[in-house]
């Protein structure tokens, strides 16, 4: 999925595009072409600068890059942060998948093109189910997710609220 998502971006348009992105990131073409290969991983911190120089979100990549390197991250301190966690790998496999537009994501998972923006930019966190037929409908493994709606979900649980039955709304 990183290097699907990668090849999405408007620096990969072109070998200059990546060229210019590599030297910006302050390393070699050969090194930006091995990662855009999928042939290697940089450590987060050169692959966050990467993707910034090809024009995209680094937090849209983070959670691709740590399933690339079967990696996990802390436990996130609050609601929010949990949220935007999930919203953002969600935005990574939307990347992945070719950036499909969200009436064709909407046919398919039976969630409204509004519903799906909103979560996507992290204003709804919906149930499971919902999560999980949105990384299907992006051709991801739904399991993948698991670990990042639950941490949403027990953020919540710390929270002084109650988890509503249907997901929430953030703001």
């Amino acid at each position: 999925m990183l290097v699907g998502a990668l090849k999405q971006l408007p620096g990969t348009a072109s070998v200059t595009g990546v060229a210019a992105a590599a030297v910006g990131a302050g390393f070699s073409v050969d090194e930006a072409d091995c990662v855009l290969a999928g042939k290697s991983i940089l450590p987060w911190d050169r692959m966050r600068s990467l993707v910034e120089q090809l024009g995209g979100h680094s937090e849209d990549f983070r959670f691709l890059w740590q399933t690339s390197l079967q990696a996990s991250s802390p436990p996130p301190a609050s609601v929010e942060e949990a949220a935007g966690r999930l919203a953002a790998a969600l935005r990574g496999m939307r990347l992945a998948a070719g950036q499909p537009p969200l009436d064709e994501v909407a046919e398919l998972t039976g969630v409204s093109a509004d519903r799906l923006e909103a979560i996507l930019l992290c204003r709804c966190v919906p149930a499971w189910n919902t999560i999980a037929a949105l990384a299907m409908a992006l051709q991801a493994d739904p399991s993948l997710l698991k670990n990042l709606w639950d941490g949403v979900r027990y953020a919540f649980c710390a929270s002084p609220h109650h988890f509503p039955r249907g997901g929430f709304l953030l703001g």
